[in-house]
């Protein structure tokens, strides 16, 4: 998200479902642009379709 009108609003939101040792994660990481930020892993799933599902619900709810 990006405000140029009104200053100290540049944000930015990374997920991604990952594949590690036969398991499957969902990886988010969020904050301010140039800032390191916070980061969450949920999982993890013994297969790919509950962490996708996961991911998607998170995409939408950050994609209003």
């Amino acid at each position: 998200q990006t405000n140029i009108v009104d200053a100290n609003n540049n944000k930015f939101i990374k997920a991604q479902v990952v594949s590690k040792a036969g398991s499957y994660l969902v990886h988010k990481r969020w904050g301010r642009v140039g800032s390191v930020g916070q980061m969450k892993t949920d999982g993890p799933f013994a297969a790919p379709e509950p962490a996708v599902k996961e991911f998607l619900k998170y995409f939408k709810s950050k994609s209003k």
